[in-house]
């Protein structure tokens, strides 16, 4: 996403024993979101001899190599892709990339902070059916997707049902989605308490009944004319459902 630029500065260095004018431009977003994938593109120019390009991201005490990569003169123009870094379940966080250039005689570094957002997900939670009866088993569906409706496969934390009562009657911990997709299965007893459960995950829950039910019957009756020929065009009919 460019929506966003971060222009590490031009800088212009003096070599021992000569004088070399090496610019250098880092370009790369001020603010990334996650999950994602975004470009970091490097340009230099200028150089008269061999260099070294290395270009890190420091993201708390974890460090990733996003560019390594020898320099010959006078220009180098590259792009790579990386994916932004997890945020742990912050909302944001501030990470830094560092850019350094050394050579002979040359030895250039330049470090920046970039601003890392939650892009923020949502989750829909699904039973196979909305009522159920004692010792039956109720099978769940829970979906996690991001505003870009891609699914997210980040570790649920923490799903639990609550009984009528309010009291935690089944839990589920650190579930890692399949495609965005957490199935999971909760068998009632047969003295399960009637009334409404509720299934609670981050950001969403969805109840459903326990009651004593039985199928409703019907009927349908059709009144038919006695007899009807080929040459009846129309014909009036009536039908009745209760």
């Amino acid at each position: 996403m460019w929506h966003h630029f971060l222009l590490v500065c031009v800088l212009l260095s003096s070599t021992i024993g000569q004088q070399s004018f090496i610019n250098y431009l880092l370009l790369v977003p001020a603010q990334i979101e996650h999950p994602s994938t975004e470009t970091m593109c490097v340009d230099i120019c200028g150089a008269r001899e061999t260099l070294n390009l290395t270009v890190t991201l420091h993201h708390g005490t974890q460090d990733s190599t996003l560019l390594q990569q020898e320099m010959i003169p006078p220009k180098l123009f590259k792009c790579v892709q990386f994916m932004s870094p997890s945020l742990n379940g912050k909302k944001e966080e501030v990470i830094s990339i560092h850019l350094s250039i050394v050579g002979p005689n040359t030895q250039l570094s330049e470090s920046k902070n970039l601003l890392v957002r939650n892009m923020g997900s949502f989750t829909l939670i699904q039973t196979d059916k909305p009522v159920y009866k004692q010792d039956e088993t109720v099978k769940i569906r829970i979906l996690t997707f991001n505003r870009d409706l891609l699914a997210v496969n980040d570790t649920c934390p923490l799903v639990e049902i609550q009984d009528p009562k309010q009291n935690r009657i089944g839990q589920w911990l650190n579930l890692i989605p399949d495609k965005g997709i957490i199935d999971l299965s909760f068998p009632l007893g047969s003295e399960s308490q009637l009334g409404v459960y509720v299934i609670i995950a981050p950001n969403a829950q969805q109840d459903f009944h326990v009651l004593e039910y039985e199928l409703p019957t019907f009927e349908v009756l059709v009144q038919l004319p006695a007899v009807v020929t080929i040459l009846t065009e129309t014909i009036l009919f009536k039908i009745c459902g209760r």
